[in-house]
């Protein structure tokens, strides 16, 4: 199975972050199979080590995806504030009820112009 540039590219940040050669990536693993060769190579890799790839990943993907995260929050009900800001004067409220009415239009009055 060929591997998504994605994965490739992580690998590669992988193996640049604990010095190891781009060789040692194999194109016809998965990623996994390839992750855990890297981590084989790599003396001492401990769980603290991979919480630190954790957290930095986890800071990405709040960058990134902070819609989804914000969503997410919402369903859980924990964006709940007890501070809110004044409200926001600067623009109408829109409203239905101050809508100019359209004029009537006549298809038959707009063919004979």
């Amino acid at each position: 199975m060929k591997l998504h540039v994605l994965q490739l590219r992580h690998l590669v940040r992988f193996c640049k972050k604990h010095g190891l050669d781009l060789y040692e990536i194999d194109g016809s693993l998965t990623y996994h199979e390839n992750k855990k060769h890297l981590e084989s190579l790599v003396p001492n890799f401990d769980q603290e080590t991979r919480l630190d790839e954790w957290a930095a990943q986890e800071e990405w993907y709040m960058e990134n995806h902070f819609l989804l995260y914000y969503i997410s929050c919402i369903l859980e009900g924990s964006t709940k504030s007890s501070t809110v800001g004044a409200k926001d004067t600067s623009k109408p409220a829109f409203s239905l009820r101050l809508m100019k009415p359209l004029s009537p239009f006549s298809l038959s009055a707009y063919v004979k112009r």
